[in-house]
């Protein structure tokens, strides 16, 4: 018996076993195995057999197939983080069920379309590599610095479907501990075939137990980080298509290993696949303003310290963006009152922002920063961001972003839009309520009331002192639980959006 990983978080319990039948071909002659895979502390392998009152602890199966499924899926499973053509989130399953039901887009065939999920499908879910052996229906996407195990409980076919022990679930865990993990399977399963002689059976199997995933080109890396080919890179980009222009405008050299490290990149993860026409200009500024060091960093980098301290305590993406909105609020000394004047408060916190004129589509904001640097950040022309809530709320986001989302490779990156990174989205959005609308200004417009805020003018007078929009008020006002019911806070957006 072989345990590769830690049970509490990804881990491939492997007892190998000899077929019992003549085993007439090369691919049966290694790598069969009872394996029992553990997430968070549960095995999900665990069933019973109808009829039968024992609690099997492993499917016993070829171990061939899932470690090649890992060797073609690995450059996939370190850097695409999201579909080129749909917004998928780290809910797996869920975003799998989304996609089979949506529609496809202007221009695409629905053949074409179910193929282009099937092929995320195949890059993500274990059992794409199972081969037809039962299995557990698990899934793995990077999420920032984390490696997200999602799974649900497989549906089988034919007679004795095994009754699985777990339910659906999903864990996080650091990225590198869980990647080790799967180094260890590919190499596991590479050494015991190379053992056998047959060590070809594993395509671009080329190391050992501790080096078992084969190295990648950067620009292929680049291409699933950002959900773009080289054609559509270079069009966004305003380059030549080739390599070399693509990626010195992303300000990515020949030594670098991770394409993450260029904030434009990041950046381009958070775009949809119909970008603004305008972005290479709001990608140019952001990079222009980086390498001069517009921002100031011993102030971003002060306050980001706070800000992340803060939200290490929140048990939700929304809970961290809040309770860093606040700390930094007390650190500010602002207590309840308006933030006014953000753009130079902005400046004065360390991050160089401009409202650009350009044309937005999907993005209404960019935000990037690099190194030492402070980060610099741009809003888009969009109907959104022509109201000065909207504006004010999109610079507030970028903030959120430029003192929470982690470093990665020393860069962070990250636009406004429906393809944004769910998680990041969810806090940032959470923070850039909390930091223009705190707690303090929803307790006196309430009158420590429920629904005291609906009465009179208080709800516009609201908007008002504090520049934020209607949509926005109205949330804050029914999470912080001065609102009776989901049907006050709507009406109240329907009253009150074309004001504010």
């Amino acid at each position: 018996m072989t345990l590769l990983g830690n049970k509490q978080a990804l881990a491939f319990e492997i007892a190998p076993v000899n077929p019992s039948w003549e085993r007439r071909y090369v691919s049966e002659r290694a790598a069969w195995a009872g394996l029992a895979v553990w997430v968070d502390g549960k095995n999900l392998c665990s069933h019973i057999i109808p009829g039968s009152s024992e609690l099997r602890e492993a499917f016993f199966l070829p171990l061939v197939p899932l470690a090649d499924w890992l060797l073609r899926s690995g450059l996939a499973l370190q850097y695409e983080e999201r579909a080129s053509r749909f917004p998928t989130t780290a809910e797996l399953h869920e975003t799998a069920d989304r996609w089979a039901d949506a529609q496809p887009p202007k221009g695409m065939t629905e053949d074409e379309w179910l193929d282009t999920r099937d092929q995320w499908y195949s890059r993500h879910f274990m059992r794409a590599g199972a081969d037809g052996a039962r299995a557990p229906d698990l899934a793995f996407v990077r999420e920032d610095e984390h490696l997200v195990v999602a799974w649900r409980r497989p549906s089988f076919f034919g007679p004795n479907v095994p009754v699985m022990l777990w339910p659906d679930g999903h864990l996080r865990i650091p990225w590198h501990q869980g990647w080790e993990t799967l180094r260890e399977f590919t190499g596991f399963v590479g050494s015991w075939l190379r053992q056998e002689g047959v060590d070809d059976l594993l395509t671009g199997f080329t190391g050992d137990e501790s080096s078992s995933l084969p190295e990648h080109d950067l620009l292929a890396a680049v291409e699933y980080l950002t959900g773009r080919d080289l054609r559509a890179l270079a069009a966004v980009l305003g380059v030549e298509a080739d390599a070399a222009h693509v990626l010195d405008r992303l300000g990515l050299t020949s030594e670098t290993n991770d394409p993450a490290s260029s904030p434009s990149a990041q950046i381009l993860r958070d775009v949809g696949p119909q970008p603004t026409p305008g972005l290479s200009s709001g990608l140019e500024v952001i990079a222009e303003r980086i390498r001069r060091g517009d921002g100031r960093a011993p102030t971003w980098h002060q306050l980001r310290s706070v800000s992340l301290d803060a939200a290490n305590a929140g048990g939700s993406p929304e809970a961290s963006g809040r309770l860093a909105a606040s700390r930094l609020r007390d650190a500010l000394g602002l207590d309840g009152k308006p933030v006014n004047d953000l753009a130079a408060r902005l400046g004065d916190m360390g991050m160089a922002y401009e409202h650009l004129d350009v044309a937005g589509a999907g993005e209404r904001m960019l935000v990037g920063a690099r190194g030492e640097r402070g980060p610099a950040s741009v809003t888009l022309d969009t109907a959104r961001t022509r109201t000065p809530w909207g504006q004010r709320f999109e610079a507030a986001r970028a903030l959120g972003h430029a003192l929470l989302d982690p470093m990665r490779e020393g860069a962070l990156g990250a636009a406004g839009g429906t393809y944004a990174q769910a998680t990041r989205r969810r806090r940032s959005g959470a923070f850039a309520a909390e930091f223009l609308l705190p707690a303090a200004a929803m307790t006196g417009a309430s009158d420590q009331r429920l629904d005291g805020a609906t009465e009179g003018n208080r709800f516009p007078e609201l908007l008002g002192l504090y520049g934020v929009g209607a949509r926005t008020a109205a949330h804050q006002l029914w999470n912080g639980g001065w609102l009776s019911s989901p049907v006050v806070r709507d009406e109240l957006i329907d009253q009150f959006a074309q004001a504010g």
